[in-house]
């Protein structure tokens, strides 16, 4: 991985912050060393599924560049940065996922993860978008239903 995740203009504080942010989710909440992740196709307890593995692969390898926008990365939840590269499918994500793509590096710079690890965490920011939307309509529907009611 490049000096702090590609971007030198990150302070020591941010990477730290994310560093911290991405063993929290992979080891419970705490410090402790994260736990090996499955290999290619296995679908473990552990794991709890794809989505699971999805999410704890993000936090490994995609979180820092996601999180924030880095280098021009999509950020989690945002439909905007999502909706131009959601057009070309999710075939093409996943290609551009695992064999890297402009300041983006194959498997996001870890090449010790498996593609249905990559894939999985492609999965898992795709759904970040869609239940982001989802709410956002759930939300307004609530507003225009108190505004009926007088609330």
């Amino acid at each position: 991985m490049a000096p702090k995740g590609g971007d030198p203009s990150l302070s020591n504080e941010q990477v730290k912050a994310a560093v911290d942010y991405m063993v929290s989710q992979v080891s419970g909440g705490g410090r402790q060393q994260a736990q090996a992740a499955p290999k290619e196709g296995q679908k473990t307890a552990q794991a709890g599924g794809a989505q699971a593995m999805g999410k704890q692969t993000f936090a490994q390898a995609c979180a820092a560049c996601h999180h924030t926008g880095t280098m021009g990365a999509p950020k989690l939840g945002s439909k905007a940065d999502w909706a131009s590269r959601i057009k070309k499918g999710k075939q093409t994500l996943y290609t551009h996922a695992i064999n890297g793509i402009g300041a983006m590096p194959p498997k996001g710079g870890d090449p010790s993860l498996s593609n249905a690890q990559v894939k999985a965490a492609v999965d898992y920011m795709l759904s970040a978008v869609n239940s982001k939307t989802g709410q956002t309509a759930a939300r307004k529907k609530s507003q225009a239903d108190k505004a009926k009611k007088g609330q």
